[in-house]
């Protein structure tokens, strides 16, 4: 898979917001951190809440599903210490 860009439409109150954003492999991620030293400390997909579930149910499933995002959390390695 190569990373491919997404659009996807969001409700905020009454209004429509069209979100872009990409889909990429979990290497083509990684690595350029791998790569530059730094030190991955941890990887998360959030979870939608009970709160969304009751305001948007069929969003939730697809969510608990196929996460739309990850957060990584990386520090740079210091090698003079």
């Amino acid at each position: 898979m190569e990373m491919e860009l997404l659009e996807d439409e969001w409700t905020m109150g009454e209004d429509k917001v069209t979100v872009h954003f990409y889909r990429r492999p979990l290497n083509k991620m990684l690595q350029p951190l791998i790569d530059n030293e730094f030190l991955i400390e941890n990887i998360m997909e959030p979870k939608p809440t009970k709160a969304f579930k009751e305001k948007a149910p069929e969003s939730y499933e697809r969510l608990l599903k196929q996460p739309n995002f990850l957060f990584i959390k990386a520090r740079k390695i210091d090698y003079k210490k």
